[in-house]
């Protein structure tokens, strides 16, 4: 699964929520990409956040052992030109 282009962490959070809750729901378990976009040279999100308080923003995604057990990669791309 793959919630890419992320502007808004909130809806990323709430997404990663719906997921978890699918993957119970149907006890499964896929792997999960986190794109987070960057919008300009300082590296941070269209939110202003950096990468560190992106990371800890996604970090409920938990399924055992801590966000990487949901959240299997994170990733960025950027809208800087």
């Amino acid at each position: 699964m793959l919630p890419e282009t992320t502007f808004d962490t909130l809806n990323l959070k709430a997404c990663l929520f719906a997921i978890e809750k699918l993957f119970e729901e149907k006890n499964v378990r896929l792997p999960v990409f986190a794109s987070v976009t960057i919008t300009d040279r300082s590296g941070r999100t269209l939110s202003g956040q950096t990468l560190d308080a992106f990371l800890a923003s996604i970090s409920h995604a938990k399924s055992g052992g801590g966000w990487n057990q949901l959240c299997f990669w994170s990733g960025l791309d950027g809208a800087v030109r």
